[in-house]
């Protein structure tokens, strides 16, 4: 059986409910059908999206993760919210998005080191440079969004913390995704 997997950056609760805010406000901004806003609970700042993985590789996984995790100095960081963007470009959004910027740590390095672990026990990670991104809504119009009213939301330079480095499964319905946490690696 394959599983469906991803590592995160799990957002304490506070964080989550001033982005919820935030979404309803750019709601209101823009009542699109076409739209797919994220549920408070599937917030979360994607390190890695694996895909799906064998479940006799999941053990291996965690132990990846961890390994990678020490040797990349397993030290918290501490993010900033920052702008609202969308990708690939404003003017035809398809995943309109929040920007953290990393005050204190260093999670790039963590974020590659877990990379090169994983590919080197022959998992397949994205090859496109990371960019750290908080999402906040998805559209599936060919067309993709304008997003010409992004000057008037302003967003609180919220400060938060990561407390752990998580390897996530995302069990899709017709409802949407739900998220589980099958392992955390604490950091320090």
């Amino acid at each position: 059986m394959k599983r469906r997997l991803f590592i995160a950056i799990n957002l304490p609760r506070d964080i989550k409910d001033y982005l919820v805010g935030l979404i309803d406000c750019l709601k209101n901004k823009n009542r699109d059908k076409g739209v797919k806003w994220v549920e408070a609970d599937n917030l979360h700042l994607t390190l890695h999206f694996l895909g799906y993985i064998e479940e006799n590789l999941v053990n291996n996984i965690k132990e990846q993760i961890a390994e990678a995790v020490e040797e990349a100095s397993g030290e918290k960081s501490i993010f900033r919210l920052q702008k609202i963007g969308g990708f690939p470009n404003i003017k035809r959004t398809r995943v309109i998005f929040i920007e953290p910027k990393e005050i204190k740590g260093n999670i790039n390095k963590t974020q590659k080191t877990i990379g090169e672990h994983l590919k080197d026990f022959g998992v397949e990670i994205d090859k496109r440079p990371w960019h750290p991104h908080l999402t906040l809504a998805r559209t599936r119009q060919e067309n993709g969004l304008s997003l010409n009213f992004l000057d008037q939301i302003r967003v609180e330079s919220k400060e938060f913390n990561t407390e752990s480095i998580d390897l996530m499964e995302s069990h899709l319905s017709r409802k949407g995704p739900t998220y589980e946490c099958l392992f955390k690696k604490y950091l320090k």
